[in-house]
């Protein structure tokens, strides 16, 4: 099994992202400097980073004039003050570094704790902001003189909030010039001396760059992306500094879109489609987009993660050594068996020789199937695994039946109603259906012409699936059908390759408790959603209905994304209907399905689904008036 986690092991070739990242960002002559790397969920953003960290930590002419700070956004997403915590962290990871000299420790700590001050005003300050909104009011006919006492009697009371210095005739007098100067000229002195002093900390470290990576920002809620952008601002533009941004591009604009009603980059208020992209590209400098993998970095990728599970971490460590040699001169070549080969004693060549040639075979599938994702691809491979210890435990250990296990899990994820379908047929036949032996033979000759009963698997991909030795026609489905569906469905099918933050809203959503959470907390939520986790809170909302169709949670949830015009929101919804007994869909949903028939008025498919519904379409009708 392989960990879901961000590793600085480099076996995609992200090391050569991360390189050139480090050549950027320690070039003197382009700091400051903002960089963003950008990815899809999954696609191995993290993994830079963290290999970017250890390059320059290990470099020779880097690591003793050079300070990098790792920040996770979504460890903080829980605090009140997003903003403050990152601040902070940025700070105290700075005080705390093991690589200061001994000799100016104690003037970095001195420096770094005056400025900890800072950030608590702040933090204080936005939070009193909050809490005198009346008494605010109230105050100000005095010029708000009266809001002293009443901040610091709330001081007093929320001691948790506050640190010890925050009492007394110093805070008195601080929030004294704080209510009577000019809220737009103080925010502007706070920030400039907050920058002035961050710089003298980074001058008292007598280091030549502070390179500071933000990871996570994506996972975070619309506010709490907002928030850490506003605090990374405040460390823009500061010499010998650079910020490296990894998230999720098309997520951080749609936060920024949502959050603000309108555009804060000169006025263009007609133009609020593009708040977010034009808001990214006032903070970020020079945006890297993280390529998807090809499919022969995906069969690389794929070889190594076996050899990684099968061998020992001497052996394992000896092959990933020569493969990062190796993609330095073959950048678009395959690593595989030949390459390989060459490294191993001959003791631990039989333990992954054949599985290796055989997945080489499948790699493009795979790779299509997943989107060339490196954590589905590790996803996919670890439910392999699962499977692959249950045949043990069932007493197979069949080389065919393992290797025909990767065939049907394809398959299963690539075409759920295909596989579903040689379920049937296998169930009927005893494990070895005469369809799947015709499939095969019009697949082998690349025939075209199939039998209306088969000819849902004329397909390219199909064709290559099934033509592939092991042929299913060789083995008994059945063991396959035991360890696919009848044991593990539920726990490692498709769906288990949906992210956690998908199926976290997903179960969210589920549970709102009034059609005005669901509309106004998730709905948004769904809307910033990308290409790939929408398409799967898709799935998994499907899947509910599919399992309950008379339950009415999973149609109104429908009914609302399509109020708010969420990407393939209706196109979905029909499909689904396509696909269940829309008979069984309750009547006291004829509201909101009038909400949806009236919106695509001109389109018949959605009434001509559900017309075998008497009880609903009735309720639908357009109520009489008795004269």
């Amino acid at each position: 099994m392989w960990s879901d986690n961000e590793t600085d092991k480099d076996l995609i070739g992200f090391s050569v992202h991360a390189s050139l990242i480090k050549d950027v960002i320690t070039n003197d002559n382009n700091l400051p400097l903002t960089m963003g790397l950008y990815g899809d969920w999954g696609s191995g953003k993290s993994s830079v980073l963290k290999i970017l960290k250890k390059q320059i930590e290990e470099d020779a002419l880097l690591k003793d004039d050079t300070i990098v700070i790792y920040f996770d956004g979504w460890t903080f997403e829980g605090y009140d003050d997003a903003k403050s915590a990152l601040m902070q962290e940025i700070i105290l990871q700075l005080i705390n570094n093991k690589r200061l000299n001994s000799d100016i420790k104690g003037k970095v700590k001195a420096i770094g704790e005056n400025l900890l001050k800072s950030v608590n005003w702040m933090r204080v300050l936005q939070w009193s902001t909050q809490n005198v909104i009346l008494p605010g009011i109230a105050a100000h006919a005095t010029g708000g003189i009266s809001l002293v006492p009443f901040l610091l009697s709330k001081f007093k009371e929320n001691k948790g909030h506050l640190e010890e210095n925050l009492t007394g005739e110093n805070a008195a007098d601080f929030l004294n010039s704080i209510i009577k100067s000019n809220p737009d000229n103080d925010k502007i002195s706070v920030v400039r001396e907050f920058r002035e002093k961050f710089k003298g900390l980074l001058d008292a470290t007598d280091k030549k760059r502070l390179v500071v990576l933000i990871d996570d920002l994506d996972r975070c809620t619309p506010r709490r992306i907002i928030d850490n952008l506003e605090a990374i601002k405040l460390f823009l533009n500061v010499e010998k500094t650079a910020f490296v941004i990894a998230a999720d591009e098309q997520i951080v604009s749609n936060a920024i879109k949502i959050e603000y009603t309108k555009d804060l980059l000169g006025g263009q208020e007609n133009d609020k489609n593009n708040i977010g992209k034009a808001y990214m590209e006032k903070l970020i400098q020079i945006p890297y987009k993280l390529p998807r993998l090809t499919h022969k970095e995906v069969e690389t990728y794929i070889s190594l993660l076996f050899c990684q599970s099968e061998l020992s971490n001497e052996s394992f460590n000896k092959i990933q050594a020569h493969y990062l040699n190796f993609i330095k001169e073959h950048k678009f070549e395959v690593y595989g068996w030949n390459n390989i080969d060459e490294q191993l004693d001959d003791s631990d060549k039989p333990k992954i020789k054949e599985m290796i040639s055989f997945i080489s075979q499948l790699s493009n599938m795979i790779s299509i199937c997943l989107k060339g994702n490196p954590r589905l691809i590790k996803r996919f491979l670890n439910a392999y695994e699962l499977r692959l210890s249950l045949l043990k435990i069932g007493g197979i250990d069949d080389q065919k039946i393992k290797q025909a296990l990767i065939k049907l899990m394809i398959l299963e994820y690539n075409n759920q109603t295909l596989f579903e379908q040689l379920y049937d047929w296998q169930q009927q036949a005893g494990g070895k259906p005469e369809e799947i032996v015709e499939i095969e033979n019009l697949s082998l000759k690349d025939n075209d012409t199939y039998p209306e009963n088969i000819k849902a698997w004329n397909d390219p991909m199909l064709k290559q699936v099934v033509s592939i030795k092991p042929l299913f026609s060789e083995i008994d489905l059945r063991d396959l059908y035991w360890v696919s569906r009848e044991k593990l469905s539920d726990a490692i099918g498709g769906a288990s390759l949906i992210s956690s933050k998908v199926r976290t809203l997903f179960n969210d959503v589920m549970v709102a408790a009034t059609d005005n959470i669901l509309e106004h907390t998730y709905i948004p939520k769904i809307k910033i959603l990308n290409g790939n986790d929408l398409q799967d809170f898709y799935t998994l909302l499907n899947e509910t209905i599919m399992a309950n169709p008379k339950d009415k949670k999973g149609y109104n949830i429908y009914s609302f994304c399509i109020k708010d015009d969420i990407e393939l929101a209706y196109s979905q919804f029909l499909n689904i209907l396509s696909r269940i007994n829309t008979e069984k869909i309750p009547a006291s949903l004829s509201v909101k399905f009038n909400v949806i028939k009236n919106k695509y008025s001109g389109d018949t498919k959605f009434v001509s689904l559900i017309s075998e519904n008497g009880p609903l379409i009735r309720a639908m009708q357009p109520k009489t008036i008795k004269q």
